[in-house]
């Protein structure tokens, strides 16, 4: 129970860094496409 409990965190955690980085990834996408807009 407990390594399975410790398997699903780190799981959860690992997600939720890919799911950080792709957040801060569409970010940097959508500045940039703003910034083509306005100029």
């Amino acid at each position: 129970m407990g390594l399975f409990t410790s398997v699903y965190i780190f799981f959860l955690f690992r997600c939720a860094k890919i799911h950080i980085k792709g957040d801060i990834v569409l970010t940097i996408i959508n500045y940039l496409c703003n910034d083509k807009k306005n100029v």
